[in-house]
């Protein structure tokens, strides 16, 4: 029986503001050199055991702050190239929302013991040590990749005025390509969303919520 045969259910959970090193650096696939940290405000922060389950404030996470957090730049210009990457300005950035004595927060990472189901399950199957997000921006953009293999143009969080103005609501957002969800339903393949969130992004993708509601139709039929 060939390998895709085998396989019976795909599950794809997407989770938010979480590094690899934050969550497995100190586990044995992590792989800490125990130099990661940073220099601002004459203070030097390095990344410590024993993260908080829940942080002091969100991180900012708009295209900007990444390119601060990535490249220590305050300023970036899209007629320009990248800044260098040098992994510098966290501090800085969540500097400008937390207190000096919260910015430590923000360079510690879980133990094994904190973590002990994803870690065990770290051990047991495969882990990508060096993934890198389809772009270094905020969560929209990114997911979108996820969803249609393309931002559509998307680099930043879209305004709740670019969502209304766009008529998003219902027409949705629509890829050339379109989406996997597209895909799966011209294969015939049974899919279903589950949410944390009162309105999930996917919502938002052309043809979700008829094409859902059919797929769950699909499912109770059967």
């Amino acid at each position: 029986m060939a390998i895709q045969d085998r396989v019976k259910h795909v599950f794809v959970l997407m989770l938010e503001n979480r590094s690899y090193d934050h969550v497995f650096g100190y586990s044995s696939v992590g792989d800490l050199t125990g130099n990661e940290g940073n220099d601002w405000g004459g203070q030097s922060f390095k990344f410590t055991a024993g993260a908080d389950f829940s942080g002091p404030k969100d991180p900012g996470h708009s295209f900007l702050d990444v390119v601060q957090q990535l490249t220590g730049a305050t300023t970036y210009s899209a007629s320009g190239p990248y800044p260098p990457i040098d992994m510098s300005g966290f501090a800085a950035n969540f500097g400008e929302r937390l207190s000096p004595a919260e910015v430590d927060s923000i360079f510690k990472g879980f133990t094994p013991t904190q973590l002990p189901v994803l870690n065990q399950l770290a051990t047991e199957f495969g882990v990508c040590r060096r993934w890198f997000s389809s772009m270094p921006g905020p969560t929209w953009p990114n997911r979108f990749f996820v969803h249609a293999g393309t931002s559509g143009g998307l680099d930043d969080m879209p305004s709740t005025l670019d969502v209304l103005g766009q008529k998003l609501l219902t027409t949705g957002y629509a890829f050339s390509n379109g989406t996997i969800f597209q895909r799966l339903k011209q294969r015939q393949q049974k899919w279903t969303v589950w949410e944390g969130d009162e309105t999930p992004q996917t919502i938002l993708l052309s043809g979700m919520i008829e094409d859902n509601f059919e797929s769950e139709a699909v499912d109770q039929n059967e």
